[in-house]
């Protein structure tokens, strides 16, 4: 009997729409964006294509910069959203 096996990837295009909607600077909503389709260049993304950099993370230097590490678990990152009236609950999210 063969497994069916299902990959769940949220389908982020609407997410992506959405962000031109969104009531802030366009600078931010192009922030936004970026992070949304992968254009930030972080150092884990630069080495995937060939740039030889050191791929760890330039702020805190114990784990290698992704976007999820830059803005969500960095610990300069987490000072910020910890002084941020948005609220938070990063640990409730899979990373």
């Amino acid at each position: 009997m063969e497994a069916n096996h299902v990959k769940y990837d949220p389908d982020i295009r609407p997410l992506q729409a959405y962000t031109w909607k969104v009531k802030c600077t366009q600078k931010l909503q192009h922030f936004i964006w970026q992070v949304l389709t992968g254009c930030i260049s972080v150092g884990a993304r630069l080495r995937s294509r060939g740039i030889q950099i050191d791929p760890q993370c330039v702020q805190c230097g114990m784990a290698p910069e992704t976007v999820n590490h830059m803005l969500f678990e960095c610990p300069p990152a987490l000072q910020v959203w910890a002084l941020s009236p948005i609220p938070t609950a990063f640990d409730h999210f899979p990373t």
